[in-house]
C-alpha cells in the first residue's frame, strides 16, 4: 500500500486586524474581489443622522468582516473536502487492495485444492497400477512354477521313455552279438 500523504490541516484564522490588511492589500492589487460599497446608504435604521459616516464605516467594515470570514470559512472547506476525498480514496483504495487479496486468496485455496485432488487421482492411479503389476507378477510366477513342474513331469516322462528305448536297443543288440556267435562261421571262397 503506498505511503500516506500528510494530511493538510487547515490554517488557524488570523486575527481580524490582520486580515483586513491583507484584505485592503488584495483589494487594492485587483479589485476585482472588492464588494461595491456605498458609504452614503445608512445601514442602521435607528440611527438619528449624526453619525452617517460612523456608521456607513462600520457597516463596510462588517461587510469586509463577513467576506473576509466567508473567504476563510471556503478555504478552511475547501482543505476539509479534500481531506475527507484523500480518506474517501484511501478507504476505496484499501478496499480494493483487500479484495484483490482475498480474491488471490481465493484463488490460491482454489488452486491448492486443484493440486491436492490432482495428486489424489494420480496416487490412487499408481495404486490401482501397483497393484495390477502385483496381480500380474503373481500370475507370472504361478504360470511359470506350472511350466516348471509340467516340463519336470515330461522329463520324467521322458527320461522313462529313452530308459525304456534304451532296454530295447541294448537286448536287440545283444540279441544280434549272440545270433552272430551262435552262426557258422562263414568262409571265403
Amino acid at each position: 500500500m503506498p505511503p500516506k500523504r500528510p494530511s493538510r490541516k487547515a490554517t488557524r484564522a488570523q486575527p481580524a486586524s490582520s486580515r483586513r490588511r491583507r484584505n485592503d492589500a488584495a483589494a487594492d492589487d485587483d479589485g476585482a474581489n472588492d464588494a461595491p460599497i456605498d458609504d452614503d446608504i445608512n445601514m442602521d435604521d435607528d440611527d438619528d443622522g449624526d453619525g452617517d459616516g460612523e456608521s456607513a464605516t462600520e457597516s463596510a467594515n462588517d461587510l469586509r468582516s463577513v467576506e473576509e470570514s466567508l473567504k476563510i470559512s471556503m478555504v478552511v472547506d475547501t482543505g476539509l473536502r479534500k481531506e475527507q476525498r484523500q480518506r474517501r480514496l484511501e478507504t476505496e483504495f484499501e478496499g480494493q487492495v483487500r479484495l484483490v487479496e482475498e480474491q488471490v486468496e481465493n484463488r490460491g485455496e482454489e488452486r491448492k485444492r486443484e493440486v491436492a485432488q490432482w495428486q489424489s487421482d494420480v496416487l490412487a492411479r499408481l495404486l490401482a497400477l501397483s497393484r495390477r503389476k502385483s496381480d500380474l507378477e503373481t500370475q507370472i510366477f504361478k504360470e511359470t512354477q506350472e511350466l516348471a513342474d509340467a516340463y519336470l513331469a515330461l522329463k520324467e516322462e521322458f527320461e522313462a521313455v529313452l530308459q525304456g528305448r534304451e532296454g530295447d536297443v541294448n537286448e536287440a543288440i545283444d540279441s544280434l552279438n549272440k545270433l552272430e556267435e551262435a552262426a557258422p562261421p562263414k568262409t571265403s571262397s
